[in-house]
């Protein structure tokens, strides 16, 4: 068994990691206007691989501590800087009640986890605030806050 295991483990690391990709194919659109900021902001050295290592899909399960009550959980992101992939799953109940903005923050969020080692942000000006940001904000100031996600400095 621990032979088996470490058969998988090196077979794991030896892996192009370009195989490894699956991105559900309505998450597939916001990752690639990510890729498109990354260039525009000299980040794909921090992007590509990670991004071209992508899992990314919906979590569905109902009644689990991931989506109850006001505090459910949006999206979630983990991301290792190896070959392994970067994970992200979204709550499917929230992505079906959300805009087409607030799905793009969403996906901008996650990855700025993982991708750009982001921690959350106390500024609701900020993608990576800790919450849900208000649509209209996200409309007035979201050129500010892709640069502020990128480029760093205050948002907005």
């Amino acid at each position: 068994m621990l032979v088996g295991l470490l058969l998988l483990l090196g077979f794991a690391y030896s892996t192009n990691y370009y195989e490894l990709r699956y991105v559900d194919d309505e998450i597939e659109p916001y990752v690639q206007e990510f890729v498109r900021d990354c260039a525009k902001y000299s980040k794909t050295y921090q992007c590509d691989k990670l991004l071209n290592n992508l899992y990314a899909t919906f979590f569905v399960k109902q009644g689990s501590w991931l989506n109850q009550g006001k505090d459910s959980i949006a999206g979630m992101s983990a991301g290792w800087h190896g070959t392994l992939p970067t994970i992200v799953y979204l709550n499917r109940d929230y992505w079906n009640r959300s805009s087409d903005i607030q799905r793009k923050a969403l996906v901008y969020h996650e990855l700025g986890h993982s991708c750009l080692l982001e921690d959350h942000n106390p500024s609701p000006y900020s993608i990576m605030y800790y919450s849900s940001v208000p649509d209209n904000y996200l409309r007035l100031y979201w050129e500010g806050m892709v640069k502020e996600l990128f480029a760093g400095g205050f948002p907005i």
